[in-house]
């Protein structure tokens, strides 16, 4: 546990308020802030004209390989995929536009080098191309649906460490399938699919917080 705890700490994840006593950061991190925000997520999506938005970094041989990474794995937070070297490239269909696209990824420490800019008018055959490159991102949230759905009627009953546990563990899971669609505009995305997904979401997450209240309650008794 001491392990642990010190290693939250390095990762200012924790904080030390006093001996043994530790509590979460002052500011939460961004990517707490980024989990938390899936809800919004979702709502971002608007309808597209046919723009896309490209990102880039002027000064990539510079950069080391993890760093490169570092930039490529923030970019695809967004949906972002590569389209040629040192160039990633995404619809424009999130609301803000290009403004807001520049300042999400200006909140993160690793994104003081990118420069974005705007495409229009682009070729159908051209198009086709561009959204090849997302071919395995396509995703069928129905299993994470009913994933959600058993495990809601399977906690009702008897508030164990189990029980919490398991809610904890699902609820994370489906998070993370909300955040990794890439929102792609219709026909080529499933937004029906993702608000599906979105609405049990949010009705698991109550469903949790109030699991992990009484037990937690039951802990201090």
């Amino acid at each position: 546990m001491r392990a642990a705890l010190s290693r939250l700490k390095e990762r200012e994840k924790l904080r030390n308020l006093g001996r043994g006593i530790y509590g979460l950061p002052e500011k939460p991190m961004i990517e707490w802030s980024f989990n938390r925000s899936w809800r919004d997520y979702v709502e971002e999506i608007i309808q597209w004209s046919g723009h896309w938005v490209l990102a880039s970094w002027s000064n990539n041989a510079k950069l080391s390989r993890s760093e490169s990474l570092s930039k490529e794995d923030l970019l695809h937070r967004y949906g972002f995929r590569k389209w040629r070297p040192q160039l990633f490239i995404r619809p424009d269909n999130i609301t803000g536009g290009l403004p807001a696209m520049r300042q999400r990824i200006a909140t993160w420490s690793a994104a003081d080098q990118f420069e974005f800019s705007e495409m229009r008018q682009v070729e159908m055959k051209l198009e086709t191309h561009l959204m090849s490159h997302w071919n395995d991102s396509v995703q069928n949230h129905d299993n994470i649906v009913s994933l959600l759905n058993d495990s809601l009627l399977k906690t009702r009953g008897e508030i164990t460490g189990e029980t919490v546990a398991e809610v904890l563990s699902v609820g994370r899971c489906a998070v993370k399938s909300v955040l990794k669609n890439p929102r792609l505009p219709e026909p080529y995305g499933n937004h029906a699919n993702l608000r599906e997904l979105s609405t049990t979401l949010a009705t698991y997450e109550v469903h949790g917080l109030e699991l992990w209240t009484q037990y937690l309650e039951k802990c201090l008794e």
